[in-house]
């Protein structure tokens, strides 16, 4: 099972443009993977013409797993939460 949750860009601090720096500094800093939309073609939404930020994230592991990489991904986006 997996979902795609949209990242509103415009909520986060300057060093989060896009899906794919949202990607790279959650790997980096919490150790959680993600995949950026891009991978599945939702970089640009043709239809409208705007950037589409979105992240895949798969629920594969055990529900402890899962509970603690959601943990790190609320601590990764309070962090840089535009002030």
């Amino acid at each position: 099972m997996y979902a795609m949750v949209k990242i509103h860009v415009d909520k986060f601090d300057d060093t989060i443009v896009d899906d794919l720096t949202f990607m790279k500094l959650l790997l980096v800093e919490e150790n959680v993977v993600v995949l950026p939309g891009r991978a599945f073609g939702l970089e640009i939404s043709a239809e409208i013409n705007i950037s589409c930020h979105v992240f895949r994230v798969v629920f594969c592991a055990p529900e402890n797993i899962i509970k603690i990489a959601c943990e790190r991904i609320r601590s990764f986006c309070l962090r840089h939460k535009e002030n």
